[in-house]
C-alpha cells in the first residue's frame, strides 16, 4: 500500500508543474557562511562518472567494531552543547564541522616574467566539535550503531574530506550518513547524504541533465519526505527535470524503496521501530 500511495502522489505531482527553474531548496541552515549547497550551486563533491554508483551505499552493510568503555560512552552521550559558529562552517547542528586552515607555510616562486614571491600555503582540514573532533575513527565507528552523531560524524569524515576520498571510502560515508539518519530522523543527516552522492542540486553537462545523480536525489527525497526534512518543492523540480529529460520514473520509484527498506533495518538493527 506504501508503495502505491508513493506511486500515485508522483503521477499526481508530474502533471501540470510549475516552472520555477533549475535551482533547488532544501531545509538547512541559514549561515552564510556555510559550506552546504545553497539555490543555484554548485555541490563540490568528486565526480561520480559511473552512473548509478550512488546507489550501492544505501544497501551498504556497516561493520560496527566492539563497544567503547562505559565511561567514554557515558561522556559522550552528555556532550550535547551548541558551539559558536566559525568561518569555514558546514552549517550542520547534528555535529557542527568546519574547514580549518592548518600546517601553513610560505612558499617561494617565480613568475612569467621572472619575477620571484611568496605565497602561504595550507593543508584544508575537516575538523569536528568536542568530543568527536578528538576520538579516533574506530571509536567513531564502536558508537555509531546506536550513536546517530557518532555516525555523522564518520559520513562527514568520509565524504567530505578536502583531499580526494578513493570511491568505496566514499560509499561506506554515505552508509554512516544512511546510519545517522535512520537514527535521528535529522534533517542534516539527510541533506549530507544528498551532498555526499552528488545529489544536492540539479547539474548538467553541456546541456544535458546529469541524470544519475537526479534519479538517486529524487528517490531519496522522495523515500524521506515523510520525515519532514526536505520540501515539496525540489521533489517537483526533479520529477520536471527527468521527464523533460526523457527519462522514465520507474527507477526512482525501486530505489526509493530500497531506501526505505535499508532505513527501516538500521533503526531494527538499533532496537528502533520503524517510520516509513
Amino acid at each position: 500500500m506504501k508503495t502505491t500511495r508513493r506511486r500515485q502522489l508522483l503521477a499526481a505531482t508530474s502533471v501540470g508543474i510549475l516552472t520555477i527553474g533549475a535551482a533547488t531548496w532544501f531545509v538547512q541552515s541559514e549561515d552564510s557562511g556555510s559550506e552546504t549547497p545553497q539555490p543555484g550551486t554548485a555541490v563540490s563533491v568528486p565526480d561520480r562518472s559511473e552512473e548509478g554508483q550512488e546507489t550501492k551505499e544505501w544497501i551498504e552493510e556497516i561493520q560496527t567494531l566492539p563497544s567503547l568503555p562505559k565511561d567514554i560512552a557515558d561522556y559522550l552521550a552528555a556532550v550535547d552543547a551548541e558551539l559558536e559558529r566559525e568561518p569555514g562552517s558546514l552549517g550542520y547542528t547534528l555535529v557542527e564541522a568546519r574547514y580549518q586552515r592548518e600546517n601553513c607555510r610560505e612558499v617561494g616562486g617565480q613568475n612569467l616574467a621572472g619575477k620571484t614571491y611568496t605565497t602561504e600555503e595550507c593543508d584544508v582540514v575537516l575538523r569536528l566539535e568536542e568530543p568527536y573532533g578528538s576520538l579516533p575513527m574506530e571509536a567513531l565507528k564502536s558508537l555509531a550503531a546506536k550513536d546517530a552523531r557518532a555516525a555523522f560524524a564518520v559520513g562527514l569524515l568520509l565524504t567530505r574530506s578536502h583531499a580526494p576520498q578513493p570511491a568505496a571510502v566514499h560509499r561506506q560515508g554515505s552508509a554512516y550518513l544512511m546510519q545517522a539518519l535512520a537514527l535521528s530522523e535529522h534533517k542534516d543527516a539527510f541533506h549530507a547524504l544528498l551532498v555526499a552522492g552528488g545529489s544536492a542540486s540539479l547539474t548538467y553537462t553541456q546541456g544535458k541533465l546529469d541524470v544519475g545523480p537526479a534519479r538517486n536525489g529524487l528517490a531519496l527525497m522522495i523515500a524521506f519526505e515523510p520525515l519532514g526534512v526536505v520540501s515539496r518543492e525540489p521533489i517537483e523540480q526533479y520529477i520536471e527535470a527527468l521527464e523533460e529529460a526523457g527519462e522514465s520514473l520507474e527507477e526512482v520509484y525501486e530505489l526509493s524503496e530500497r531506501a526505505v527498506a535499508t532505513f527501516n533495518n538500521r533503526r531494527r538493527s538499533a532496537g528502533m521501530e520503524e517510520l516509513l
